[in-house]
């Protein structure tokens, strides 16, 4: 990835959390074999136009017919993706006509729906449809009472929660429907509920590979992982696992000044003094990011002779100031 403009690195890291940790293999493997920077900027660019409409593709399809067609599209290259796209278009083309809520609607009834044959159905339905209101009416019918009669307030946080949150509700509506079991109070207490859980998750979760190790957040945490595409795949797994294997406070520690002590291209290459002693003598490096003040004579003298006088100047700042 060095080389590669900025734009593309956001491009990059927004491809990979489109995808899943054996997507994210093949990417990485593909882009080893790509030589210039434009071709790989294409590809990314290709690679994000791709993923986005599968994935909306995908939540549009029934159940029984998504493992057909995400093992085509995995197992494609850029153009056959973008022929098997082709040939699904219109389902989304038709949906899209509707609002965003009908939308969800249609995606929640395709989750919820245990009967397969009724969810291929709709989908017959909706692609034979030629008004937009046709649409609306095929997919609002599919929904009982008791969702349609909620107020707007109640609608509007409904349609606010992610997928599963949102059809795990309308399961409930579902199973109890029969039963007259759940009321319009029950309901708007079951969204508020989701609502505050979601609030709770939406601070924790870490949304890049590095996760929770990566202290970092916000133009730090993304200038952090654009030095670190600077460096091969292996370099990178190398940086990760040391991350792995020393003490959170030596971490959070060397974070804290690892953007205010260095410009740019100090930080680079501090990264790839750090990542050449961890590959060469794990032991050594793990003890200097550790409890450097610890290090021996002996120890000092080895990483001296391991390394070159510039990679040597970075080291010392770095430990000063962490001492200061």
């Amino acid at each position: 990835m060095s080389g590669i403009s900025e734009k593309g690195k956001e491009r990059y890291l927004q491809l990979l959390q489109m995808n899943d940790e054996v997507e994210k293999g093949k990417i990485q493997k593909a882009i080893s074999n790509i030589k210039t920077t434009d071709a790989l900027e294409n590809f990314i660019e290709k690679s994000i136009e791709n993923q986005t409409i599968y994935n909306k593709l995908l939540k549009l399809l029934p159940k029984s017919e998504r493992p057909a067609f995400q093992a085509h599209f995995h197992q494609a290259d850029l153009d056959a993706q973008a022929e098997l796209i082709k040939e699904n278009e219109k389902l989304l083309q038709q949906i899209q006509l509707t609002s965003i809520e009908c939308q969800q609607q249609y995606i929640d009834f395709l989750q919820v729906e245990s009967d397969q044959e009724k969810t291929i159905e709709l989908k017959k339905k909706i692609l034979h449809a030629t008004k937009p209101e046709e649409i609306n009416q095929l997919i609002t019918s599919t929904f009982p009472n008791l969702l349609q009669q909620l107020n707007d307030d109640a609608k509007e946080s409904l349609s606010q929660l992610p997928d599963h949150d949102r059809q795990e509700i309308l399961k409930t509506i579902h199973l109890n429907s029969q039963k007259s079991g759940v009321t319009n109070d029950h309901l708007g207490g079951l969204i508020k509920q989701k609502q505050q859980a979601q609030l709770k998750k939406d601070k924790a979760v870490l949304t890049d590979e590095w996760g929770p190790k990566l202290s970092l957040e916000g133009e730090e945490r993304k200038q952090f992982l654009f030095s670190i595409m600077e460096f091969p795949q292996a370099d990178q797994n190398a940086l990760k696992d040391l991350f792995d294997k020393v003490n959170p406070d030596s971490i959070q520690n060397f974070l804290s000044v690892y953007h205010t002590g260095f410009n740019k291209k100090e930080r680079i290459e501090l990264l790839g003094t750090i990542i050449y002693l961890y590959k060469g003598w794990p032991p050594l490096t793990i003890k200097l990011c550790n409890t450097s003040s610890s290090l021996s004579n002996f120890d000092r003298l080895s990483i001296w002779k391991k390394t070159r006088s510039d990679q040597v100047t970075l080291l010392t700042k770095l430990d000063e100031l962490l001492q200061g």
